[in-house]
Parts: structure tokens; C-alpha cells; sequence
């Protein structure tokens, strides 16, 4: 099965003639919540990944017997 669009590159739009349409201060101020919104997704990321360890190590050594005899 082939995927049309895997065959053609990507053609973008060339960017506005008259530069970037925000005021310099304006552009800071979005890329400074970017960042702020990557910092807290990767945070987000990494608290589910820790969670989900504790978790499988809890179950792993549950059905070892380590920590509750189920016999």
C-alpha cells in the first residue's frame, strides 16, 4: 500500500514580504510560552513515564513474592 503524499516533498508558503507580522516584543513574549509550555509537557512526560515505573516495579515485585506472599 503506497501513500501518496510520502512521494512529493513538502512545499511551504515563502514567509510574508514585510517580515514577521508581530512587534518584537510581541514575538519574545510567544516564544517565552513556548518554552514554558515545553518545559510543563516534558515535566507532564516525565511524571507518567516515573509513575508507570513505580507502578511495574510494584507488579514485578508483587508476583516475585517480595513484597505480598500470594501463596
Amino acid at each position: 500500500m503506497s501513500h501518496s503524499h510520502h512521494r512529493h516533498p513538502h512545499h511551504f508558503a515563502p514567509p510574508p514580504a514585510g517580515g514577521i507580522p508581530f512587534a518584537e516584543a510581541d514575538w519574545q513574549h510567544l516564544q517565552a510560552e513556548d518554552l514554558h509550555a515545553a518545559r510543563a509537557v516534558v515535566g507532564l512526560m516525565a511524571s507518567i513515564f516515573s509513575i508507570g515505573l513505580v507502578i511495574y516495579i510494584l507488579v514485578a515485585l508483587t508476583v516475585k513474592g517480595v513484597i505480598f506472599d500470594l501463596h
